[in-house]
């Protein structure tokens, strides 16, 4: 009897240690969970997150995002507060004044500073149920985006500005937060020995 006592002391030692583990990595588990929550919504401040294509997280000041001419690119938008409805938002692109370049219309000087024409449409901005994407024109330049803003205008340019980081897309949530997504074209740089295409 004695041992048959001791052997039911030991099961339940081991079910105790057993169940104290469980009992650890759960409340890791949940404290991991809650710290990633908070980093991804901002010390739970900003609960929309947006992706480029499923992949990179968009922060709220983003830059170096580059696009492809012909190529159609999409972005993710979700709201991380599951008691709330999907989010609401508007977007504009307009040139980067940081990047702000001269240029001719109908031959008067003028500057891409301050200019807050809406190039939307020309990069096919499109939402859905998803988010949202971007097409760029196959025969993409700076010079047709400025024509696309001023169609009667004769638009001339010296030389095409650096890609990079020359437009800005902002995303204006209903809750009152915004995205600034700084965007440019991808520059393909071609070998031929060996033969290679690198963007």
């Amino acid at each position: 009897m004695a041992s048959k006592n001791r052997t039911n002391s030991n099961g339940g030692g081991v079910f105790g240690a057993a169940a104290k583990v469980i009992a650890l990595v759960l409340v890791l588990a949940i404290a991991a969970a809650f710290v990633w929550f908070a980093v991804a919504t901002n010390g739970f401040k900003n609960f929309n997150r947006v992706q480029l294509g499923g992949g990179q997280v968009i922060t709220e000041k983003t830059t170096g995002v580059q696009l492809l001419a012909g190529a159609k690119t999409e972005f993710s938008v979700k709201n991380l507060n599951f008691t709330t409805t999907a989010p609401d938002y508007t977007a504009t692109i307009t040139f980067n004044e940081e990047k702000a370049f001269d240029y001719s219309k109908d031959g008067e000087l003028y500057t891409t500073r301050g200019d807050a024409g809406d190039l939307s449409a020309y990069f096919g901005f499109e939402k859905s149920e998803s988010g949202f994407s971007l097409s760029v024109p196959e025969t993409y330049s700076a010079a047709q985006a400025l024509r696309h803003l001023y169609p009667a205008a004769e638009i001339e340019l010296e030389a095409e500005p650096d890609p990079a980081d020359l437009y800005l897309l902002t995303l204006s949530f209903t809750d009152g937060s915004e995205y600034h997504i700084f965007f440019g074209m991808a520059v393909l740089n071609v070998t031929l020995d060996p033969p290679r295409i690198t963007i």
